[in-house]
């Protein structure tokens, strides 16, 4: 089984920060995110507005120990075998990079895991106390269309 696990591959750094979010809300914490892209300005903004492990192109960089590079293709696809994937799924994962993606990864954890990474006081506010009807409409005195019938 890979270490990691493949979220797949994003064509905009819009959509991969929307899919680190939905990690998040799914229990994974930034540190088990991983993002590889062979496109630098894709992986400036990355690293500005997140803070996951990044892989990415080398040339002349200032990025930080959490960032790993890669100068050529081989040493890209090693990467992908060293994460747990197969030599297939390596090129695959490369031939997206090469049309500009940005591929996802995330660490396999188990159930246990996930909802032990999951910070109880990170939580919207408590319904404790309030009813469905009050949690159902917002603004008090606010007209409601009765969708039960629909």
């Amino acid at each position: 089984m890979a270490d990691k696990q493949y979220m797949g591959t994003f064509h905009s750094v819009d959509n991969v920060l929307y899919k680190i979010t939905e990690l998040e809300a799914q229990g994974y914490q930034k540190r088990h995110i991983c993002a590889v892209s062979n496109v630098r300005d894709d992986l400036k903004i990355l690293e500005s507005d997140s803070e996951i492990e990044i892989i990415g192109i080398r040339e002349g960089s200032l990025w930080d120990h959490t960032r790993r590079l890669f100068n050529s293709k081989d040493e890209l696809l090693t990467i992908f075998i060293k994460m747990g994937f197969s030599k297939q799924e390596a090129k695959t994962f490369y031939n997206d990079l090469k049309e500009g993606g940005i591929a996802l990864f995330v660490d396999h954890l188990t159930d246990e895991e996930r909802a032990s990474t999951i910070d109880p006081h990170d939580s919207a506010e408590s319904l404790e106390g309030e009813s469905n009807e009050e949690a159902g409409n917002p603004i008090p005195n606010s007209p409601r269309i009765d969708t039960n019938n629909l």
